[in-house]
């Protein structure tokens, strides 16, 4: 990298990594813990001890109840999105812009079913870490990270959390922490078969 190049983006992916892996982990799991057929196939992935699994309920998990809203970029040079299309834009160089991941991961155009929860989703579906030559160069970590933090919870049976404000999720600068009095409690009722889901295989082509 020309100049001070590699330094900054070593000072960026340790500024950057930690904050988005413990955000995104808390939002998932929190999104988990409030849609039980979402859970139990976390359950499930968990109890087998099947990371792959497990890190697919999250990645859709996490698409569903994303750390951010998008990405602000600056534009070095002049720059035509969609070119040949009917979004064609023209971007100045210079121009602040906003790639809009969360809407993008909810575009009923190119994502099937986007509001239902379903695991094993194609990768082109999530925007967790970006696209194109600027993916989030974390990726890597985060995805042998995240489902050896997130698999330990949905391993117990019949999660629930503690009822009304007492169990809202909040964030200390970076990280999302229980507030005070927070627990996750388990419950006696069993889950409903027909609620349970396993996800579903990846499509292809």
């Amino acid at each position: 990298m020309p100049g001070g190049g590699a330094a900054a983006h070593g000072r960026g992916r340790s500024a950057g990594v930690a904050p988005r892996g413990a955000r995104g982990t808390g939002l998932a799991v929190d999104y988990l813990l409030d849609h039980p057929a979402a859970l139990a196939a976390g359950h499930d992935a968990a109890v087998a001890d099947d990371d792959d699994a497990v890190r697919a309920v999250m990645w859709e998990a996490m698409r569903l109840a994303p750390q951010g809203p998008g990405l602000i970029r600056k534009a070095l040079t002049d720059f035509v999105v969609a070119e040949g299309t009917m979004h064609e834009s023209k971007i100045a160089a210079g121009t602040i812009t906003f790639a809009a991941t969360q809407s993008a991961m909810l575009d009923p155009a190119v994502v099937d079913d986007p509001n239902g929860f379903h695991a094993g989703r194609p990768a082109h579906d999530y925007l967790h870490f970006g696209v194109g030559l600027h993916q989030c160069s974390g990726r890597f970590s985060h995805a042998l990270q995240i489902p050896l933090i997130a698999k330990e919870l949905p391993k117990k049976s019949h999660l629930a959390t503690t009822p009304g404000h007492a169990r809202t999720l909040v964030q200390a600068a970076h990280f999302p922490t229980p507030p005070p009095r927070c627990c996750y409690a388990r419950t006696p009722r069993p889950l409903p078969p027909d609620q349970r889901v396993r996800g579903r295989a990846p499509r292809h082509g």
